[in-house]
């Protein structure tokens, strides 16, 4: 039998998701095998998953093209404390955004907004850049690893030059994303 999360991601595919966000994990940090054979038996589609609020190195893991890990900045692009990094075994596989005061919408006690932090709330924010990338170049929805390329390599690089133990490729950059693609997307006229 298969388990609630692989029946979703199943039927949520006869839907048409394309990229599927991931805000639950291990405390520890540690990814586990399962969760491995999940994004494994569904290299068609992109999963972003929140890395964690421990402030602890998650433990390297074989991750596929298909995967991208999340951390979370402040309003000043500095690492929460609290939020996992890659440490070296992960980084290239590694965005961050923000996740720190976040407004966000609550049915608790009023229909509302409060502020809210944590990598659940940074990976949101990168599904959605991933969302409007591939209703923009369509695509892309057929193409994970070329989603994750671009999401990675358009990051605006935060902490030591280059992809670092600490913020992976960087912060996602929308901008930057769509620039990219529209540049090579473009064909100038003979």
């Amino acid at each position: 039998g298969w388990t609630i999360e692989q029946s979703s991601v199943w039927y949520a595919k006869q839907l048409g998701v394309t990229v599927f966000n991931q805000s639950y994990g291990d405390p520890s940090g540690v990814i586990h095998q399962d969760q491995i054979n999940l994004w494994n038996a569904n290299q068609d589609v992109l999963f972003v998953n929140a890395a964690g609020n421990n402030g602890r190195v998650v433990p390297p893991a074989p991750l596929g093209s298909n995967v991208i890990l999340v951390g979370a900045v402040d309003k000043n692009n500095k690492r929460a404390p609290w939020s996992n990094i890659p440490g070296h075994g992960n980084k290239y596989h590694w965005v961050v955004a923000p996740g720190v005061a976040v407004k966000a919408p609550v049915a608790i006690g009023g229909n509302g907004y409060m502020h809210v932090s944590g990598t659940s709330f940074a990976a949101p924010y990168v599904t959605g850049v991933v969302a409007e990338l591939q209703d923009r170049f369509p695509a892309l929805r057929h193409n994970p690893a070329g989603t994750k390329n671009v999401v990675l390599t358009t990051a605006t690089d935060l902490g030591p030059k280059g992809v670092d133990a600490t913020y992976g490729w960087g912060l996602v950059n929308l901008q930057k994303a769509v620039l990219t693609l529209s540049k090579s997307a473009h064909k100038k006229p003979n």
